[in-house]
C-alpha cells in the first residue's frame, strides 16, 4: 500500500514478488480482495504448510498431514496439539499450556494426554514429540 504512483517504483517492486499494488486511500473491499489474494499466494508457495520431518508435511489450511500423496486426517485435539507445538517448536509446552490450550482449561488426565500423544505418533513417527519428563512436551526441529 503506497501513496506512490510512479512507474519505476511499481517496477522495482514486480522485482520483489509483489502479490498486489494498492493506492491511497484505499476501500474495504479492495483491502480483502487484496488480503484473499495474499493468501492464495502464500499458499501455493508452501508457507501455509510446515515439514515435521523429511517425509511430513503439515498443512494449517487443510489441519492434515500428508505423507507423499496420503492425507492422514487428524481429531480435532490432535490438530490443537500439533498446532501448539509447532508454534512452540524446539521449546518446552508445559502440561498447564497443554490443558488451557487442548482441553480448553477443563481437566486433563495424564493418561488422556499419553493417548493424545500415541495417537499422533501412529499416524506420523516415533520422534515427532519429544516427552519432557515431569513438565511436557516438544517438538524438535528436524
Amino acid at each position: 500500500m503506497s501513496a506512490y504512483t510512479d512507474k519505476s517504483l511499481l517496477i522495482d517492486f514486480i522485482s520483489k514478488n509483489l502479490v498486489s499494488y494498492m493506492i491511497k486511500p484505499i476501500n474495504f473491499s479492495d483491502f480483502t480482495r487484496v488480503l484473499g489474494e495474499c493468501a492464495k499466494t502464500l499458499e501455493t508457495r508452501g508457507a501455509i504448510e510446515t515439514w515435521l520431518n523429511s517425509e511430513f508435511l503439515y498443512s494449517y489450511s487443510k489441519k492434515s498431514i500428508m505423507r507423499g500423496d496420503a492425507l492422514i486426517s487428524l481429531a480435532p485435539k490432535e490438530t490443537l496439539f500439533l498446532e501448539l507445538l509447532l508454534k512452540n517448536r524446539n521449546k518446552l509446552v508445559t502440561k498447564k499450556s497443554i490443558e488451557n490450550v487442548v482441553w480448553d482449561a477443563e481437566v486433563m488426565s495424564g493418561a488422556a494426554l499419553n493417548n493424545l500423544v500415541a495417537k499422533i505418533r501412529r499416524k506420523t513417527f516415533a520422534g515427532i514429540i519429544v516427552n519432557i519428563s515431569t513438565l511436557g512436551f516438544m517438538m524438535p526441529k528436524q
